[in-house]
């Protein structure tokens, strides 16, 4: 019995990317201050929050080991990784193109 091999080519065109990528910004450059207003998403970001906080050695963070540590929250949105990390991690950097913010918690 011959065997057939049969071989998919996938085609990416970066004006797709582009695309996506535009939309996105422009999504969140109008709702990047209201977004985290609403109800069920404080709420599941509650419930990310208090979760990560009972597990913060899967992100490799140990509270009795990070002191002089320093962590850069990259596009932050409502800073809920800040918050995470707010006791272990003494200095956060939160960057994010409308909201650029220096936390020291020392």
């Amino acid at each position: 019995m011959a065997h057939h091999h049969h071989h998919h080519h996938h085609h990416h065109h970066e004006g797709h990317s582009a695309g996506i990528a535009s939309k996105n910004e422009a999504y969140w450059s109008e709702n990047a201050e209201t977004i985290f207003d609403q109800d069920w998403i404080r709420a599941l970001g509650l419930q990310i929050e208090t979760h990560l906080k009972e597990n913060l050695a899967w992100m490799g963070i140990d509270p009795k080991q990070n002191e002089g540590k320093k962590m850069l929250d990259y596009a932050c949105g409502d800073g809920l990784l800040s918050h995470v990390c707010h006791y272990p991690i003494q200095n956060c950097v939160r960057c994010q193109p409308r909201i650029r913010q220096w936390v020291n918690h020392s």
